[in-house]
């Protein structure tokens, strides 16, 4: 059976930066939307729907006025790094846990997350207890 992940999955994996070009394979139309947002001026110059609700994180700190043409590139810093990495902070750092007792992340550290998906995806099978002979098709 083949895994995939996903590149903002790898990219933390790897303990890279996560971008707004990641996001589409997660969530193509909020991506579209966000560059959209980026590429254009705001509407009468403020975002008015309430992401908050969507992601269940704060995506203001206390004081700061609302989304304008001004601060939306924040603002969708701050959407893509919550839908990305805080949503599932707790899964994504339970999977590196148990990851890294394997596998070293400075080791990671010259391969890309393209090349990192192949190389998961392409092992059928893995000797994780570092004993013998990796199993063939006829054992």
């Amino acid at each position: 059976m083949a895994v995939s992940f996903t590149r903002p999955f790898l990219k933390q994996i790897l303990g890279r930066e996560i971008s707004l070009t990641d996001l589409a394979d997660v969530d193509e139309k909020l991506a579209q939307s966000l560059t959209s947002i980026l590429n254009n001026g705001l509407e009468e110059g403020v975002i008015k729907q309430d992401f908050t609700d969507e992601l269940k994180i704060s995506l203001t700190e206390p004081g700061e006025k609302p989304v304008t043409e001004e601060n939306k590139k924040l603002y969708v810093k701050r959407l893509v790094y919550g839908k990305l990495v805080k949503e599932i902070e707790s899964q994504i750092n339970a999977f590196k846990e148990g990851f890294y007792k394997f596998v070293k992340l400075e080791h990671l550290s010259i391969f890309s997350s393209n090349e990192l998906a192949k190389l998961i995806a392409d092992s059928p099978i893995a000797n994780v207890e570092g004993e013998g002979n990796l199993p063939t098709a006829d054992t």
